[in-house]
């Protein structure tokens, strides 16, 4: 963990308990360091914003989300990690869509790894590329599956081509297969379970399940719940707000608990398909786009002009509507690891 990480974090801790106005001073203190100095190591880069999936309260499976759909090209990339191999540590390849819908996902996460980055691909399992994310020595997969059973899993889960639990389920065993066929230690195969009411009481079978097919550790993620749709944040909470799992992300008397200061502000950096560089992976729909990488002469020069340090500074002191709405939580993910009892992708 850097310096700049472990005073990320302490400063975190110590403006939660202020009093208000002592944390917006605070803030606006803090506004004023020079974070263009140095670059982020932590990237989001988007493969793809389309998807198979109809999940409620995704703005891409619930079709709300206005952007052009694409993928991110092969060429593009590679001039992007040309660029920012020398201090990027992680790349989560990862956003609003599907990523192995993208027909170069293996070629990108390769030529990721082979300039030392460590890529993490979150897949909802329902496409079978097994021996392409294998070969492509791909870091860490964090594989979907919100349920142990075909009823609790197609509670929020569901596709449309009808895609299923026992192909999803399969084609998680393909990948560990593959691993062990290979003989490889990469990638670290991460069941990934988000934590809702219809499944909390599945916490253990799905730790069974996990075990019994061979992945190397189980990911609690809390359900995130926002207002970007025609329901209310109080229907939507009580429709899918866990009861009694301890890892809840909200307040049993309502609202979220987030953390006063975004790391999105100088450590991570968020990049769509297109190249437009954003805020943070709150911006589903691209509305605050600071610049683009490939039309506006690369990331560098993104990350210190003017108007992203002035964005930098408005996130910092949550000036902007996205952070006043921001559901993200100092409440991190429960990791369960089946191996050696190490974090095979630390990306905090």
């Amino acid at each position: 963990m850097t310096i700049l990480r472990k005073f990320y974090n302490g400063a975190n801790i110590a403006l939660l308990h202020m009093p208000a106005p002592f944390r917006r001073a605070s803030l606006s203190l803090i506004s004023r360091l020079p974070f263009s100095l140095v670059y982020p190591s932590v990237f989001m880069i988007e493969p793809t914003n389309t998807c198979n999936g109809l999940c409620p309260l995704c703005p891409v499976g619930a079709r709300i989300d206005t952007r052009r759909k694409g993928h991110l090209r092969y060429d593009d990339f590679v001039v992007l990690v040309d660029e920012i191999k020398d201090f990027a540590k992680v790349i989560i390849m990862n956003f609003a869509g599907e990523p192995l819908l993208n027909p170069q996902i293996g070629k990108l996460a390769a030529y990721a790894e082979s300039n030392g980055i460590r890529t993490v691909i979150g897949t909802n399992g329902t496409l079978e590329k097994s021996e392409e994310l294998v070969a492509a020595g791909v870091s860490e997969i964090l594989f979907s599956l919100d349920g142990a059973t075909e009823e609790s899993y197609r509670q929020y889960r569901t596709y449309r081509d009808g895609t299923g639990f026992d192909t999803i389920v399969g084609n998680l065993r393909k990948i560990v297969e593959k691993k062990r066929e290979l003989g490889v230690e990469k990638p670290d195969i991460i069941l990934q379970f988000v934590v809702f009411k219809h499944n909390e009481h599945e916490i253990g079978d799905i730790m069974k399940l996990g075990r019994d097919i061979g992945v190397d550790g189980i990911d609690f993620k809390p359900v995130c719940i926002n207002d970007f749709f025609e329901s209310s944040l109080d229907e939507l909470i009580a429709r899918f707000q866990p009861r009694d799992w301890e890892g809840c992300r909200y307040k049993k008397s309502g609202g979220v608990v987030k953390p006063p200061w975004c790391s999105f502000s100088f450590h991570e950096t968020e990049i769509l398909w297109n190249g437009d560089v954003t805020t943070c992976c709150y911006d589903y729909d691209g509305s605050y786009v600071v610049g683009n990488v490939f039309s506006d002469g690369g990331f560098k020069k993104v990350w210190k002009s003017k108007k992203y340090r002035d964005i930098r500074r408005r996130i910092v002191k949550q000036e902007l509507e996205i952070c006043r709405v921001c559901d993200n939580s100092l409440m991190q993910s429960s990791r369960i690891l089946f191996k050696d009892g190490r974090n095979p992708i630390d990306t905090k």
